[in-house]
């Protein structure tokens, strides 16, 4: 990823962005150096949110901005939900979900919990929207989307030591439950997810 944004940068002529591989817990990222702060999906991996946030907290400017987004439960993704389903199908185990309180794609879905975390890093003006539309795919394109899925998320590390004959279930599995879901030549799966402000 940071190969590929460095590349992107370059290719655009953006000279006054730097790419850094740290952990956000621990890293030094400087005092009062940043206007603002924005993660797109990032910030539930961590271990110890509270520090984390803490941390970004510290190095905006008074009065800077954080931003984020994050999923919201796994039961209103469809388009996670589905293809998770569709495995355990074929595998007799759903795959591997994370606590509430583990670093997961989930760990920042209840509202209550991302108030509590940002509130104890020390932000404040916190604003915490939800916010639902769709994934659409279209039927021509059933295939390309079940190969995606398998190659993330829960789907692939439910996958993680499966056979190929049991990948191959698995992936033909996925397409037909997203087949099984097509109206007027596409599929809709829902997407929902918090949009988060807060201000240091």
């Amino acid at each position: 990823m940071l190969a590929r944004a460095r590349e992107r940068a370059a290719r655009l002529h953006v000279g006054n962005a730097e790419f850094v591989h740290a952990d956000v817990q621990v890293h030094d990222l400087g005092e009062a150096s940043f206007d603002a702060a924005y993660s797109r999906f990032g910030v539930m991996f961590v271990a110890d949110p509270v520090a984390a946030f803490g941390n970004i907290r510290r190095a905006l400017r008074p009065g800077g901005l954080l931003s984020f987004t994050c999923w919201q439960s796994v039961f209103e993704d469809e388009w996670m939900l589905i293809p998770g389903a569709a495995v355990a199908e074929v595998t007799g185990a759903l795959p591997p979900m994370p606590g509430p309180d583990e670093p997961g794609p989930f760990s920042l879905a209840d509202a209550d919990r991302v108030g509590a975390v940002l509130d104890a890093a020390g932000f404040g003006s916190i604003a915490i929207a939800p916010h639902a539309d769709y994934v659409v795919i279209g039927e021509d394109r059933i295939p390309e989307a079940a190969r995606t899925t398998v190659r993330v998320g829960g789907v692939r590390e439910a996958l993680t030591d499966a056979d190929d004959q049991t990948r191959q279930r698995a992936l033909a599995a996925i397409e037909d439950a997203l087949r099984a879901r097509v109206q007027d030549g596409e599929v809709r799966a829902s997407r929902a997810v918090l949009l988060v402000t807060g201000s240091a």
